[in-house]
């Protein structure tokens, strides 16, 4: 299968099927790219007001 055929495919999967192989991509290049695991790890540690907590998010889903 080429590529423009992949497209073709990926277009047709349903929005939740395309979150999980974009998440299945993700996975790939961070296992194989040091320099890309190590760029993502240093973003993910810097301090950041768009996150919260795990424990607030949950918190917030369970008062709905």
């Amino acid at each position: 299968m080429g590529f423009a055929e992949l497209q073709k495919e990926v277009e047709l999967l349903d929005t939740d099927s395309q979150k999980k192989l974009m998440g299945y991509l993700v996975s790939l290049q961070i296992r194989r790219n040091d320099e890309y695991r190590a760029q993502l790890t240093r973003q993910l540690d810097q301090p950041n007001d768009r996150w919260m907590p795990f424990d607030e998010v949950r918190q917030k889903l369970k008062n709905r």
